[in-house]
């Protein structure tokens, strides 16, 4: 109910900044969509009250919730809540925690030049004087989705009903391929971070997101 509750009042706030800003926007923010009958399953969300406090338990680095019979292995002492995500063919359990805030050690006035794209992901230059321009090698992900591409492909053309578009296998490849993705996507940006904040540059603007 109350993630209910989160996406409505959501829905209404982007509503209102919409009807100021459309420019802020890609198009009318829609209403919150309903869940399929047979397969829409809710997100679980475990608060303080609901997760176990005993010692011995946080002690193995374990977080264990109320009236469900799953052990999370974590190595974070502190944590504010956990959510179980129900996915087509798995279900993804994050533990939630606050990170404290901290100034980096950055110089305001340099910032930094991202332009995104295919064969080379990101290609960074800046106003730091001696800067030496920085390509990400975007191939790797291209690679990626070619495969996923040809393999699901393979897969669709063994179904038995040609009307079907999807399968557990194809479901699994896909999960197997958007966890890549998202891995990839990850490592990339943070070491684009990394970069900037050794050089002390503030931040960035971006283009061709």
């Amino acid at each position: 109910m109350k993630t209910l509750l989160k996406n409505w009042t959501g829905y209404f706030k982007a509503k209102k900044e919409w009807e100021k800003n459309p420019d802020k926007f890609t198009g009318n923010p829609q209403i919150p969509k309903y869940k399929d009958t047979a397969l829409g399953r809710s997100i679980l969300t475990s608060e303080l009250g609901a997760i176990s406090r005993k010692k011995e338990v946080r002690a193995l680095g374990v977080v264990k919730l109320s009236g469900v019979s799953l052990e999370i292995q974590t190595q974070q002492a502190r944590y504010d809540r956990v959510r179980i995500i129900p996915k087509h063919s798995h279900d993804v359990v994050e533990v939630v925690y606050t990170q404290p805030e901290a100034q980096a050690d950055v110089n305001p006035d340099w910032i930094a030049g991202v332009d995104i794209g295919l064969n080379n992901l990101a290609a960074i230059t800046s106003n730091k004087p001696g800067f030496v321009p920085l390509l990400v090698n975007g191939r790797p992900l291209k690679s990626i989705n070619q495969f996923y591409n040809k393999r699901k492909a393979q897969r669709q053309s063994e179904l038995d009903d040609p009307k079907d578009s999807t399968s557990h296998r194809i479901e699994r490849l896909t999960d197997t391929r958007n966890r890549r993705v998202d891995q990839m996507l990850h490592t990339q940006s943070r070491r684009i971070i990394e970069k900037l904040l050794k050089e002390q540059i503030a931040f960035s603007k971006h283009d061709g997101i």
